[in-house]
C-alpha cells in the first residue's frame, strides 16, 4: 500500500512539472524571448531555364510573372506561412503533452485516494 501512495505521489509530481514545463516554454515563445520549434522545414529549387525556353517566352509573359512575383511578396511576406504552421504544429504538440501530463496527473490521484 506504501508503494501506491509513493508511486502515485511520483506520477502526480510529474504530471504537474510536465504541465508545467510546457507552459512555461510556451510563455517564453510568446513573450519572444525562445522562438518557436522549426517543426516544418520548406526548401526551394531554384529553376533554370534554358535559352530556347526563354525565347518561346515571350516579353509580355514575363513582365506578367515578374509583377505576380513582386505582388505575393508584399502581399505574403517569405516565410510568414512556413512560421504560422510552425506555431500550429507546435500549439497541437504542446496540448497533447498537457494532456498526457494531467492524464499522468490524474493517475497518481487515483492510487494517492485508493491508498
Amino acid at each position: 500500500m506504501k508503494i501506491f501512495k509513493i508511486s502515485g505521489i511520483v506520477l502526480l509530481v510529474a504530471g504537474i512539472a510536465l504541465i508545467v514545463w510546457v507552459l512555461v516554454f510556451s510563455q517564453g515563445i510568446f513573450l519572444g524571448k525562445t522562438d518557436a520549434p522549426n517543426i516544418l522545414k520548406m526548401e526551394f529549387e531554384i529553376l533554370e531555364k534554358t535559352a530556347q525556353e526563354e525565347k518561346q517566352i515571350s516579353v509580355i509573359e514575363q513582365e506578367i510573372e515578374k509583377m505576380i512575383a513582386e505582388q505575393l511578396k508584399d502581399f505574403l511576406p517569405g516565410d510568414t506561412l512556413l512560421n504560422l504552421l510552425n506555431l500550429v504544429a507546435y500549439s497541437i504538440f504542446s496540448f497533447i503533452l498537457i494532456f498526457g501530463g494531467s492524464q499522468i496527473a490524474s493517475i497518481g490521484i487515483k492510487l494517492i485516494k485508493n491508498d
